[in-house]
């Protein structure tokens, strides 16, 4: 038997590329669920097979206890890493993965949400912090057309760590008119994405927004949001520019057409300067080779690329 992480990874990478390939192999594949090792991968795929509405839940009712019993246990040690309030640092990745797999759990546990033991689970889940989940959850909601309450989409739009990734999902489940409008705009969605690593920190970060600007790139006209931020945890004290680019022709999106995140302000440079270097690092981006020149840096900006 298989029981090297990396192995079991590569005999599933198939499968999650192509949803109508893994539709196959279930529900029989689900046979295999106790084993510890297979059971992430099998739940995982299962859950984004449910969220596009390939498997019906009575495929795998009979898994229900099983899936309840290992969600419970995940929402229990994430319940208990909130309550530590610790910075996992190092470990941060293995929290994301941690609350992906609490979020398949949450997918495929919805369609039993009335029955008594269920509802438990969905009525504690409730109590957990981690963006991830509670748009996961949202969007579930959402989409099954029950009333989204206001209050659990707000703070979820309000927090420049998830806003973008709120936006996101409610416009690939179309239901963007649940969407808080005063978080409905470019500049807003732009802001968010700054943080698509949900590392904003109010009590350290500092942002401010400059300028829109309206930009010509090969003959089409494009919107630029002009950006400063800084951190406190950083050793560099000076501010740093961010440019985010969207496309006019795309309307309302969270996939910028360019971004250039944390270009350093130097201390001789004025806020209209630093923009400046950064528009044209914009505007050379497709040429081989070509620097922005800044006289007061430590150099020339060089673009990607050879």
């Amino acid at each position: 038997m298989v029981s090297n992480t990396y192995e079991i990874s590569r005999i599933f990478r198939p499968y999650r590329d192509s949803l109508p390939l893994a539709r196959k192999l279930y529900p029989e594949l689900l046979d295999y669920s106790a084993i510890e090792e297979y059971k992430s991968p099998i739940f995982s795929i299962l859950a984004k097979l449910q969220a596009k509405e390939m498997v019906k839940p009575k495929s795998y009712k009979k898994f229900r206890k099983q899936i309840l019993n290992d969600a419970k246990i995940q929402l229990k040690r994430e319940l208990g890493n909130e309550a530590d309030n610790r910075d996992l640092g190092y470990y941060a990745g293995l929290k994301n993965v941690s609350n992906e797999v609490l979020a398949n759990y949450v997918v495929l546990l919805y369609p039993f949400r009335e029955e008594k033991d269920v509802k438990q689970f969905f009525d504690r889940l409730q109590m957990l912090k981690d963006r991830q989940i509670k748009i996961t959850y949202a969007m579930l909601v959402a989409k099954s057309g029950a009333t989204v309450p206001k209050g659990m989409l707000q703070p979820l739009a309000e927090d420049l760590n998830s806003r973008a990734m709120l936006f996101g999902k409610l416009k690939e489940i179309e239901k963007l008119e649940l969407f808080p409008k005063e978080y409905k705009s470019a500049r807003q969605l732009a802001e968010s994405l700054l943080y698509v690593g949900g590392n904003y920190d109010k009590a350290k970060d500092t942002l401010q927004f400059l300028e829109k600007r309206s930009l010509n790139f090969n003959g089409k006209e494009y919107t630029g949001y002009y950006f400063k931020t800084r951190t406190q945890d950083d050793y560099d004290t000076n501010f740093a520019m961010n440019l985010i680019v969207f496309d006019n022709a795309k309307g309302l999106t969270i996939t910028p057409f360019y971004e250039q995140k944390e270009q350093r302000i130097e201390d001789t440079d004025t806020d209209a300067e630093a923009m400046e270097y950064i528009t044209e690092t914009f505007l050379l981006k497709d040429r081989q080779r070509a620097d922005v020149y800044r006289p007061n840096g430590y150099g020339a900006y060089g673009y990607h690329g050879y």
